[in-house]
């Protein structure tokens, strides 16, 4: 009885996705697929009418062995050979991982029809992203060699036009990237940054707990345009905290997502972030989350923000304001059960891109 009508609706999906049958595989190296299996661009050419650039910088640095020890960049990774729970390390490995998992966001088929922000909303409709593979991270040359060269790769992606996407390694990424975008792009810009931890060190200039200084040295980011969301637990510096009293920048702790909701704390987020500034960098420390819902990661801790909350955060944020950049930082593999952490990084993404795609969407019908 209702054959006709099934077989229409084949028709009329066809006419959207052309794609319906399996393309040529498009293969970063070994059996490694591109994120969400989005064309692969290897240069500033291909680059070029892109409005996202997918890039992975799978640089982990220093990294804390016990609770009064680093390990230096150059050094191997302690779990390796060092089985106590506090040395946990893996970050590098994350790009690869998230690519792998991304096939349940995949692009190829639907042309990312996404039913939650409208009947005939797809997202390859509105927006064109593509894979830049990874930054070459090489562990017999310097910090500042490795952050140079994810900076200058970074500086490709905006000279071209497009928004770049970072899937991290670990929290030193913003650093290379927001310089980046302060080289390239005139302005003052706004940062958001979900995070259990105030990560207000200095020194070393690159590490996982002095991003924030690098990108305020810049001249482009304000004290007042900062905003951390998520902060919570014990694992903090009492220096941090005088840091931040002292700097006065904003933010909010897991007990005031838990009172306003984070539907109010996205409202006030925005609202400070954008004041004065051209747009908003967001950055996404994966430790902000709860480890029941998160796994995967290397500072675990349960009672974070919710994966629900952030995806509505994330394509909140991207629709509402312009984007500037994204990156995702500190998800181990070595940590992950099923795939389930580098399936989320993924989803995070889709939610950014779906925001842009919304927000372009938006301005066309406005025109």
């Amino acid at each position: 009885m209702y054959y006709e009508r099934f077989k229409e609706a084949e028709e009329k999906a066809l006419r959207i996705d052309k794609k319906a049958d399996r393309q040529m595989k498009r293969i970063l190296h070994d059996e490694v697929p591109s994120f969400m299996e989005l064309p692969i661009a290897r240069n500033e050419a291909e680059i070029k009418g892109a409005d996202v650039a997918v890039l992975g910088i799978p640089y982990e640095g220093l990294k804390i062995y016990d609770p009064f020890t680093y390990w230096p960049f150059e050094a191997g990774n302690p779990d390796e050979d060092h089985p106590e729970i506090f040395a946990r390390t893996g970050t590098f490995m994350c790009p690869d991982e998230v690519r792998k998992n991304s096939i349940h966001y995949n692009m190829v088929q639907g042309d990312g029809y996404l039913p939650e922000a409208g009947p005939d909303f797809y997202i390859m409709h509105e927006i064109k992203a593509v894979d830049c593979g990874n930054v070459k991270i090489d562990k017999s040359e310097s910090v500042e060699e490795n952050i140079d060269r994810a900076r200058a790769k970074v500086e490709e992606i905006y000279r071209a036009g497009a928004i770049p996407i970072v899937l991290g390694g670990d929290h030193t990424i913003p650093a290379p990237v927001f310089e980046a975008l302060a080289n390239t792009t005139d302005g003052n810009f706004g940062v958001i940054d979900f995070d259990s931890h105030f990560d207000m060190s200095y020194e070393p200039k690159y590490w996982a707990g002095s991003q924030w200084s690098a990108c305020l040295e810049t001249g482009k980011l304000k004290p007042e345009n900062l905003v951390q969301i998520g902060i919570r637990g014990i694992r903090q510096s009492t220096f941090w905290k005088y840091v931040q009293e002292d700097l006065g920048y904003k933010y909010f702790t897991i007990r005031d997502i838990e009172d306003m909701g984070m539907r109010a704390v996205i409202d006030q987020a925005i609202e400070i972030a954008s004041k004065g500034t051209k747009g908003i960098y967001i950055s996404l420390d994966y430790d902000c989350l709860d480890a029941a819902m998160a796994p995967g990661q290397r500072y675990p801790d349960v009672a974070g923000i919710t994966t629900r909350e952030m995806a509505y955060a994330l394509r909140t944020i991207a629709e509402r304001v312009p984007v500037f950049g994204y990156d995702i930082c500190c998800m181990s593999p070595r940590y992950d059960i099923q795939g389930i952490g580098a399936q989320f990084v993924g989803r995070s993404i889709m939610e950014v891109m779906s925001g842009i795609a919304e927000r372009k969407h938006r301005e066309k019908a406005e025109m």
